[in-house]
């Protein structure tokens, strides 16, 4: 527990050459019950991929998966970034990664009580791809396994990015993002600083194509605590594109979601943004810049319920796409909303768009 980073795996704690992982299977559980001072890493597959070379290694990962539950307790507290994966919790430097028929079937618990202004990512495939990666292409990948944070801090100021694929995908260059599913329910209880929370893919800062994409797990927002968070962004398949340039751009084909969406017992600070597909673009006032978002055939089933929620600031809900920020570009073309959408308002000073 006097460590200052830990790194815990099913298959390999960390990988920096090139490689290929064919039918890898983990069924252990992984578990962490003392606190670490650093950074905490677990992963049921690979749980650090970096550039140990001086070229950009290649790593191919085929017909694999996690099977096992991965477990952080209540009793962890530390002061760094936790990054939590499936199957791999952390993609770093310029490294190009291929997942092919890559599966996470193992329940993801994190009941963390980490300190500090800390990110927390969690995807249920991978957790966070770095600025610096090269080029993702998964195909034929998966979560089955349910996703719960819990956390416990009333007064803890954190934000929370969770994916039922990945969590946050700060990569730059070239992805492909094909026949991905998600069937797993995502629920984030406690109190937090940021919600951050979809069914596919939390958040992105940079270029995200997917294609033939589908979300059926149910994602779930509530507060076990009188806290008051200061945003959240919740959608269906992505859930907010964070500060990328005018030239950066989501773009969903052929993706649906059937996964009903909940939001309830909290209170926000700032605002609340709530999405079928997608949840809002988040424009930079810095560099006056915002991302583009390019919706087609997409459908989205699954019931929008806000309840028992309090919004100080906006308040947007959408059957496809919650809200775009100014300077921000959205084309959706050809879409389907079926679910029904409710919101109850505890207060006459909320305004809901």
């Amino acid at each position: 527990n006097a460590a200052s980073t830990i790194k815990l795996s099913g298959i390999m704690s960390q990988l920096s050459s090139n490689a290929t992982f064919t039918n890898c299977h983990n069924y252990g559980n992984l578990s962490i019950y003392q606190g670490a001072k650093g950074q905490i890493f677990i992963a049921g597959g690979v749980c650090h991929i970096v550039n140990g070379l001086s070229g950009n290694p290649v790593i191919n990962i085929n017909d694999c998966s996690n099977e096992g539950k991965l477990y952080v307790s209540d009793k962890i507290s530390h002061s760094g970034t936790p990054y939590y994966g499936g199957f791999t919790s952390y993609v770093d430097n310029a490294v190009k990664c291929n997942y092919n028929k890559v599966y996470n079937n193992g329940e993801l618990t994190f009941k963390s009580v980490a300190t500090g202004n800390n990110m927390v990512y969690t995807g249920g495939v991978i957790g966070y791809l770095d600025a610096a990666v090269l080029e993702l292409n998964m195909t034929d990948c998966g979560n089955t396994g349910e996703l719960k944070y819990l956390h416990s801090l009333s007064q803890d100021r954190k934000n929370m990015y969770m994916g039922g694929i990945i969590g946050h995908n700060g990569a730059k260059l070239n992805h492909t993002l094909t026949n991905i599913t998600n069937t797993g329910n995502i629920t984030a209880a406690g109190s937090t600083n940021r919600f951050i929370l979809a069914g596919l893919v939390g958040s992105t800062a940079n270029d995200l194509p997917l294609e033939n994409c589908s979300n059926s797990g149910n994602i779930t927002v509530e507060s076990t605590q009188s806290f008051n968070g200061e945003h959240a962004w919740v959608a269906g398949l992505t859930g907010v594109i964070l500060e990328t340039s005018g030239t950066k751009a989501i773009t969903l084909t052929n993706c649906n979601n059937s996964g009903d969406i909940s939001v309830k017992n909290t209170a926000f600070t700032g605002q609340l943004a709530v999405g079928g597909i997608s949840a809002q673009m988040i424009y930079n006032s810095s560099n006056s810049y915002c991302g583009k978002m390019y919706i087609t055939d997409c459908t989205n089933t699954g019931d929008i319920t806000v309840e028992n929620v309090s919004v100080a600031k906006d308040f947007s809900v959408g059957g496809i796409l919650s809200s775009i920020s100014k300077k921000g570009y959205a084309e959706i073309k050809a879409p389907t909303q079926r679910g029904n959408i409710t919101v109850t308002i505890p207060s006459a000073n909320t305004v809901v768009h």
